[in-house]
């Protein structure tokens, strides 16, 4: 559980219950792009193909009471910083302000997210997981290094970085109930 009454569903009637986060990462790594350029969750390979295969997969019951909500992400392109967008959303990356404290400023645009609660508290257990092989995989976050617009976050073993959005990294989703 990540906290509670934090994310706005996106039919506008308040907050979404519970937000949950996966443990570990599935146990294939995802590009987000097919090209170096990072342009906003939205259009990623993982947000428009494995969000809904993984979907897909879950118990009906669980389907029935996930929640659309709302969550902001940067957007780039051509090697620029082009601001922030908000989308409804039912498995979700997180982005680098609601994991870290006190995260890098090109890797955070200001207005993405704030932190959840479980992060605040366990802040060291943000940077890497593992798969359920038990290898440990530095994953994905949804934020576009707003330095440049060209690099995708993730968090690796000491913090999160800016990445080339063609690696392939883990893939951790959270969603709210």
């Amino acid at each position: 559980i990540d906290g509670f009454n934090h994310d706005d569903k996106s039919d506008g009637s308040g907050k979404a219950g519970i937000t949950l986060e996966m443990t570990h990462c599935l146990n294939a790594t995802s590009k987000i792009y097919s090209s170096d350029k990072a342009y906003g969750y939205d259009g990623t390979i993982v947000a428009k193909t494995v969000a809904p295969q993984v979907f897909s997969m879950l118990p009906t019951e669980l389907q029935a009471v996930i929640k659309t909500v709302n969550k902001s992400f940067s957007q780039g392109g051509g090697g620029q910083f082009k601001g922030v967008a908000t989308q409804g959303f039912d498995l979700f990356l997180l982005c680098t302000a609601e994991v870290k404290q006190n995260p890098i400023s090109t890797q955070n645009a200001s207005d993405e997210g704030t932190l959840y609660e479980w992060h605040a508290i366990n802040s060291s257990n943000s940077d890497r997981k593992k798969t359920s092989n038990g290898s440990y995989v530095n994953w994905w976050l949804r934020s576009c290094d707003t330095g440049g617009g060209r690099y995708v976050v993730i968090t690796q073993s000491g913090g999160e970085s800016g990445w080339f959005s063609t690696a392939s990294h883990g893939v951790s989703f959270a969603f709210c109930i």
